[in-house]
């Protein structure tokens, strides 16, 4: 024992005197950037077949920091408060204008930065200023994931996924996963986990590891491949997220660029504040082998826990400033130095600059967002750009996979009872496009979450059931609800509407002839009105079966979303325009039955209603009936669009989650059967956005139309009272009601530019999946669906959903749909 401390003691005399000598000729630390990763701790997850299943072996639980963890970076600590004094202040009030401190958002990593900062300033430092207490408390900062574009990277970056893709599929890639083959074949067989990739490779090495290091016994099976030759495979995993200069711009640039920039900052007197002198950034192995890797200087050892590197910004004694990189992977040994290559050991800042130029990127959002035309196959192949791919080649081609697949022999649909997509030994097969299912001629899968059912009724979206139930229509299910609406409003609204449009047009053509501009104008926005919530409450009654299959879709839709997403922003604001179109609407009536009620009922009447005097009409108390009507009429025009709008944000943001669930589907040749499924989830999903898509078109060519009228007559009528005459009662009677058409008809364009964008990205998103690289048979759909969907389809102005009917929906099925596509290409000459 004593041996082994006089051995530590010298050790640590020896370094203290080489970094003496070292600060003699480099000069001394001006600034310092220090990343590290998060101390041990207990396994992210454990395989199937895992001995050690049992979590009283890890009563921290999994994935979490251990004691060992947080004394491993308290000595870190310690140790950076020695070595960097003259950069900590002495008061410790003083330590938010010297240190900043960023870490990932991870319990883990933060609570190793918390450990180093309370090593760094131990119990006793400056207690005075903060009355005794054990530490001080150091700002700690961090981003969540989607933030991430500094440590973790783990924003969104789309031409970084193509990139890592594209090189999975690379020849170079597979002959590395060949190579190692056998090695995954046992741990498969052992392990338990049935998909396997160089992340996995990374996991359970660590997870050895850790099992090892708690004295846990590892089984036989484990110690054939652990640590060799376990370990090539993995430190692949570690270099492979960096492995070209494109990829190392979008994954390690970030860090590189922000260091270079505290340098700079500092030598410029620009850094802010002025007495910050260290940078801290708790992240995890991949982060430093991603920095180091696309800095050359990577040693191609998996960073054990804890691991150090110090970028330290020098200044010599002839005012030049140098970098100097150091790496501590040992906790208890000092750290060596890391040359850059093309550079001296210790690098001036302009030269360390220029040689890492490549590297960094200018603006990591533009890179991120310049998506290649075509994919790269791999190095020695041409870029395939989807576009030249013509119909009659695509027909010829798929004639050739027809004979190879079925040898003369005619393919027989699936029978009607298996309606769910099935994968086989010949790819994906799908049913039989021709069934009819949930009222849609050609769905290709059953989707018993858009189909009536006697058993379970419909349940309905919060704003249609509140709407069913204001107006006194008390039932639980669909049918009863929709025979009630006919039962008590379908009679009298009819009689209603026809009254009103006949009288409404006999005052129109009298008003006329007597150049009555201000009558004419009232009428015409009456008549508009009448006629517009007719045909909308008609739509409502007459497709109620589509609207409730609607109001069943988004209620799976959102209970199948991940429990930690968010709620999009398109749809949170959706939900706020809703109530408050609704009450508008409801305030704009009683403007609009101002006239009426106030200044004009005697004459008003008469002209309204030609065939009553006004003794008549005094008799039947017109307020108390003509209030109500109108009141009714404008619920009714706010209903159908709020709810139409209602649909169309979720619908939005399902075909986004499409896109990203498309992004994930990946080919791997060893794996078919893994990709047939990714595959067929996908495709099951899209059709049933096509039938959503299918009804939400019902839904708006039957009342867009009517909307685009009474805006028309509306701003019509408007000009004209504004031109015309003066009273302000004509202007507040058709004011309110024109701003409420123009607000209906300006969201329904906006909805449809957000689906258009929607539509754009899921196919971007086919672009970004490897399915070339699969079999024939598997292929063919994948090639028709870029065939169908690489025309951009215009959703904007008044031809909202002009993309959902014959040209996309039944295009895109019959690509979706193996028997309709063989059937069709057999069969042609």
């Amino acid at each position: 024992m004593f041996w082994c401390s006089a051995v530590l003691i010298v050790s640590a005399f020896a370094g203290s005197l080489a970094l003496d000598g070292f600060e003699d000729q480099y000069g001394t630390v001006e600034y310092v950037n220090v990343l590290f990763r998060h101390g041990a701790r207990t396994p992210d997850s454990l395989a199937p077949f895992d001995p050690h299943r049992d979590m009283s072996n890890w009563p921290e639980g999994l994935g979490h920091l251990t004691k060992q963890g947080i004394l491993q970076h308290y000595n870190l600590g310690t140790w950076l408060s020695k070595r960097y004094k003259h950069l900590l202040p002495r008061q410790k009030n003083k330590v938010n204008e010297a240190i900043n401190v960023v870490s990932t958002d991870w319990d883990r990593t933060l609570q190793s930065a918390g450990a180093e900062m309370g090593g760094m300033f131990p119990i006793g430092y400056d207690a005075s200023v903060w009355f005794g207490l054990p530490s001080y408390p150091v700002p700690i900062h961090s981003v969540p994931p989607p933030a991430d574009k500094l440590l973790e990277v783990t924003a969104e970056c789309k031409r970084y996924s193509i990139l890592v893709k594209q090189f999975q599929a690379s020849r170079d890639y597979n002959a590395m996963l060949d190579k190692y083959q056998s090695m995954t074949d046992h741990l498969v067989r052992y392990s338990g986990n049935r998909f396997f990739n160089l992340d996995f490779y990374m996991e359970l090495f660590t997870t050895y590891f850790i099992e090892e290091s708690r004295g846990l016994r590892l089984p036989d099976w484990v110690r054939e491949v652990y640590p060799n030759p376990m370990i090539e495979p993995t430190v692949l995993s570690f270099v492979v997220p960096t492995n070209t200069t494109d990829m190392k711009r979008l994954r390690g640039g970030p860090f590189i660029k922000e260091i270079i920039n505290n340098f700079w900052n500092k030598v410029q007197g620009k850094m802010d504040p002025p007495t910050q002198n260290v940078s801290m950034y708790s992240a995890h192995d991949t982060t430093i082998s991603a920095v180091l890797n696309s800095m050359d200087v990577f040693n191609w050892l998996p960073p054990p826990f804890a691991t150090l590197v110090l970028f330290e910004l020098r200044k010599k004694r002839d005012g030049e400033r140098v970098v100097a990189i150091w790496y501590k992977n040992v906790t208890d040994a000092e750290p060596s130095l890391l040359q850059l290559p093309d550079c001296e050991e210790v690098c001036p800042l302009s030269r360390f600059e220029k040689i890492l130029k490549p590297v960094i990127p200018d603006n990591w959002e533009e890179e991120c967002n310049q998506i290649p035309i075509g994919v790269r196959i791999d190095s020695t192949q041409p870029e395939i750009h989807y576009d030249t791919f013509g119909r009659r080649k695509t027909q010829s081609y798929f004639k050739e996979v027809a004979k190879e697949t079925n040898k003369g022999s005619s393919p027989t649909p699936p029978p009607r009872q298996e309606s769910r997509g099935r994968a086989g030994s010949q790819g994906l097969q799908v049913e039989d496009p021709s069934s009819e299912i949930g009222g849609h001629q050609g769905s290709g899968l059953e989707m018993d979450i858009l189909h009536y059912s006697d058993q379970t009724g419909f349940k309905f979206i919060p704003v249609y059931d509140h709407m069913l139930r204001s107006i006194g229509v008390h039932s639980e299910r669909g049918e009863t609800q929709a025979t009630a609406i006919k039962r008590y409003f379908g009679n009298f609204l009819v009689l209603v509407a026809i009254v009103q449009g006949w009288s409404s047009a006999v005052a129109a053509y009298d008003s006329l002839k007597e150049e009555d501009f201000r009558a004419v104008t009232n009428v015409m926005s009456y008549l508009s009105v009448q006629l517009s919530s007719f045909s909308k409450f008609h739509i409502a009654r007459t497709h109620m079966e589509v609207t409730h299959r609607l109001g069943n879709w988004i209620v799976e839709a959102k209970k199948n979303r991940p429990r930690d997403m968010k709620q999009p922003q398109l749809e949170f604001l959706v939900l706020k325009v809703n109530p408050a179109f609704f009450y508008f609407g409801l305030f704009a009536t009683f403007f609009w039955c101002s006239v009426p009620l106030t200044n004009n009922l005697q004459a008003f009447i008469p002209t309204q209603y030609p065939f009553l005097d006004k003794q008549t009409s005094n008799s039947i108390s017109f307020p108390l009936i003509q209030v109500p009507l109108y009141i009714f009429f404008t619920v009714t025009i706010t209903y159908t669009a709020t709810s139409l709008l209602h649909f169309l944000a979720i619908f939005t943001t399902e075909v986004k989650l499409l896109s990203k669930k498309w992004e994930q589907v990946f080919y791997d040749k060893r794996r078919p059967d893994n990709y047939i499924e990714l595959m067929k989830d996908c495709i099951q999903q899209h059709i049933k956005l096509l039938d959503v898509m299918k009804d939400l078109n019902i839904i708006h060519d039957s009342m867009f139309a009517f909307q685009v009228f009474i805006f028309i007559v509306h701003f019509v009528s408007f000009n004209f009272c504004l031109v015309m005459t003066s009273g302000s009662n004509a202007l507040s009677s058709v004011g309110p009601l024109t701003m409420s058409s123009l607000m209906e008809f300006g969201l329904l364009c906006w909805m449809g530019e957000e689906i258009t964008d929607a539509l754009q990205q899921f196919h971007r998103s086919l672009y970004m999946t490897n399915w070339y690289e699969a079999s024939l048979e598997d292929k063919k759909n994948m090639i028709v669906v870029l065939e169908v969907l690489k025309k951009r389809h215009a959703l904007t102005g008044t031809k909202v959903f002009v993309a959902s009917l014959e040209t996309f929906v039944e295009a895109a099925r019959q690509a979706f749909s193996a028997y309709t596509l063989m059937k069709g290409l057999t069969t042609t000459e």
